[in-house]
């Protein structure tokens, strides 16, 4: 399954993951996305303060950057929702390109356990695991360099601290 932005990969991401993106956005919304929808719908303004706003919140900055644009876009939390967990699967699709595994074998454990669990319960979560199993994997696949490393980890903080024990 190579992704991309066009072609047969990109073609075949989008019929995997659109269908799983959509349940996750319009799904009944356990506790946890219940206070995320909460955040959502207060984040018409922020701290700018990265610290200041975890306090406040209780979520890292990078949530509530996104969240804010989505919300004066007016665009819904379904959308959020939707673009979040489009994201997140994209990341691990990625992950398993690099690789190199059967998309068919990725697909019953992301069915089984990282869908239910993560997409559906633990969304910030679930998305700087995603992300950072990419950011492994794509790193130690190229060798890259310290600086990429560390603007990872960096950026992976602000989607979840998880991040910085995964790296």
């Amino acid at each position: 399954l190579a992704i991309g932005f066009v072609g047969k990969g990109a073609l075949r991401f989008l019929i995997v993951a659109v269908p799983f993106a959509v349940v996750a956005a319009f799904s009944s919304p356990p506790p946890a996305p219940g206070v995320y929808i909460g955040i959502f719908t207060g984040s018409s303004h922020f701290d700018l303060n990265p610290f200041a706003y975890y306090r406040l919140y209780g979520v890292e900055w990078g949530y509530g950057v996104v969240s804010w644009l989505f919300h004066v876009l007016n665009l819904g939390w379904r959308s959020f929702s939707f673009f979040i967990s489009l994201l997140t699967f994209y990341f691990l699709a990625k992950s398993v390109e690099a690789l190199r595994l059967p998309f068919s074998e990725f697909l019953p454990y992301y069915l089984g356990s990282y869908f239910l669990s993560q997409q559906l319960v633990q969304v910030r979560q679930g998305l700087g695991v995603a992300f950072a199993f990419w950011v492994i994997i794509s790193t130690a696949e190229k060798q890259s360099d310290i600086v990429r490393w560390i603007s990872a980890t960096g950026i992976g903080v602000f989607i979840h601290t998880v991040t910085a024990a995964l790296f």
